[in-house]
């Protein structure tokens, strides 16, 4: 027969498991068999089993609570298991320099917004350091109140802190926004023919439906009207001033004074006996055929000459405009204004047939037209006599 060894050969076969991740807890099983029998008269004491069934318990206090897995080596030791090597990064960042383009100098805090990420701002030193951003193309905008805004393209490396410089174009100073009044002071006055203040009422005479306003001989007159053109007459004790004219602007001062008692005459036929002379203008409504009131009182006093000086035997009533409108309404204007004043006189005792009226638009100015005391003077109704007889005295 064969010899066999005290100590015969085995083969382990087992498991450890690990029911928990961080693998503290610990059960092992195992099985010893042996492929040769012990010699028992060699050994001198028992004859060992040819197999052996092992299981155990094991808790390792220092791992409990770790999420990195570990592994035992065949001698019941346990390290770390080798972690997967780390993924390379795919992101980077972005230092930036903000400067003044025309000086050079820092830019302090200046809003940065790199990717349509969060709002940074440059330091003292004009500075700024962005978080991680995703590596690629990266949209840059930069803002400031006294700059132009910038917006920029970098280039985000993967692992790197990329370095730009950026210059920003200053704005120009803002002028201060002065705020423009749109009303006149107006300060009115009525004198007598002493020159002394007097009590009067100041109406418009291109707007009826406005109050007349009171002057007071005893206080300054001042008054806020809005900017616009304007027509007054004052009356002062039964007497009644000439029509002025008057533009008014926005933020501006303005003295207008109504005389009294030194009235002159306000219709005369001219020394060449061309015209009729009128100390003040025919006045109408602002666009309008509409006679104002103190007109009508001189087409009276006109109408009054033409009755006492019969050798007068035809005028032209020739009414003018300034050139602000089309021209074809403004020769239509005319027309309606001086076929007004013809019905005016017609109706204070002339007749037809001494007087034509005839519509000459803005063709013939006297002034220029582009000023607004330019266009008062164009604006106008003369009379022109034709025809007469000469007496012979």
């Amino acid at each position: 027969g064969g010899s066999f060894s005290s100590t015969p050969q085995r083969v382990t076969v087992g498991t450890h498991v690990f029911p928990t991740r961080d693998r503290a807890l610990g059960l092992m099983g195992g099985v010893d068999v042996a492929p040769s029998k012990a010699d028992a008269t060699v050994s001198g004491t028992f004859k060992e089993p040819t197999y052996s069934i092992y299981f155990g318990l094991n808790y390792m206090f220092g791992l409990a609570g770790q999420d990195s897995p570990v592994s035992f080596s065949s001698n019941d030791t346990f390290s770390s298991a080798p972690s997967k090597p780390a993924a390379s990064s795919n992101k980077g960042t972005i230092g930036g320099y903000v400067t003044n383009i025309e000086t050079g100098d820092a830019v302090v805090g200046a809003k940065v917004q790199a990717c349509g990420g969060n709002l940074l701002s440059t330091d003292a030193s004009g500075l700024f350091t962005s978080k991680k951003i995703q590596e690629g193309p990266c949209a840059i905008v930069i803002t400031h109140p006294d700059f132009q805004p910038l917006q920029d393209q970098v280039n985000i490396v993967a692992g790197m802190d990329s370095p730009y410089d950026f210059g920003l174009l200053q704005t120009k100073p803002k002028e201060p926004v002065v705020e423009t009044s749109l009303t006149a002071r107006v300060t009115i006055a009525a004198k007598n023919k002493m020159g002394k203040d007097i009590e009067a009422l100041v109406y418009f005479a291109n707007d009826k439906t406005r109050k007349p306003l009171p002057i007071s001989e005893l206080t300054e007159n001042v008054f806020e009207l809005e900017e616009g053109q304007y027509e007054f007459f004052a009356k002062s004790n039964g007497m009644e001033s000439p029509t002025k004219y008057v533009a008014l602007k926005g933020g501006e001062e303005k003295y207008i004074e109504f005389a009294f008692g030194i009235t002159p005459k306000k219709v005369t036929i001219s020394e060449d006996k061309k015209r009729i002379e009128i100390s003040e203008k025919v006045q109408f409504e602002i666009g309008k055929s509409l006679l104002t009131y103190n007109s009508q009182k001189l087409l009276e006093e006109i109408a009054r000459v033409l009755r006492e000086n019969p050798n007068v035997e035809l005028i032209e009533i020739a009414g003018h405009t300034d050139n602000v409108g089309a021209g074809d309404y403004n020769a239509k204007l005319s027309q309606a204004r001086a076929d007004a004043v013809l019905l005016h006189l017609f109706k204070y005792g002339v007749d037809k047939s001494r007087m034509r009226a005839v519509g000459y638009g803005e063709d013939f100015p006297v002034a220029d037209n582009t000023t607004e005391e330019g266009k008062y003077q164009n604006r106008r109704v003369e009379f022109r006599i034709l025809k007469r007889t000469d007496d012979q005295e």
